[in-house]
């Protein structure tokens, strides 16, 4: 193998391990802290119509970092655990965490794909889903 070769591949394993250089992380620890807080304000909305100011601002930002965060593909392990555990809290299961109607929706044939890629990410990732925020082990 040609030392130019061995150092591209040096470098990108580098990269591939250094969350630093993944635009994604950033973007999705954002993501993620607004995620946490709108789900929280819809559960404290007092009139129950979600009509808060502070939810609304919530989304706006959220829209704009999924926006910029889905344009991007990820450069290291830790940006594939967020990519996939952004999917997985957008189009994975839509019942409360933890009712019956949650443990049902996880054996849907839907579910099963990005649910394996998001554990399988994590555990390369060397994290348990309960160290990712926010995130609930499967």
């Amino acid at each position: 193998m040609e030392p130019e070769t061995v150092d591209a591949l040096k470098a990108d394993a580098e990269r591939f391990l250094d969350p630093d250089r993944d635009p994604i992380v950033p973007l999705y620890r954002r993501w993620k802290a607004l995620w946490e807080t709108t789900y929280k304000l819809v559960d404290e909305c007092p009139t129950g119509n979600w009509d808060a100011p502070e939810l609304s601002e919530a989304e706006i930002e959220m829209y704009k970092i999924e926006g910029k965060m889905i344009t991007l593909v990820p450069v290291s392990i830790e940006g594939l655990v967020a990519l996939a555990d952004y999917l997985w809290l957008k189009e994975g299961p839509s019942a409360r965490v933890g009712t019956e109607k949650w443990c049902e929706e996880l054996t849907r044939i839907e579910y099963l794909p990005i649910r394996r890629i998001r554990h399988g990410a994590a555990l390369m990732a060397g994290v348990s889903l309960s160290e990712v925020p926010g995130a609930k082990p499967i």
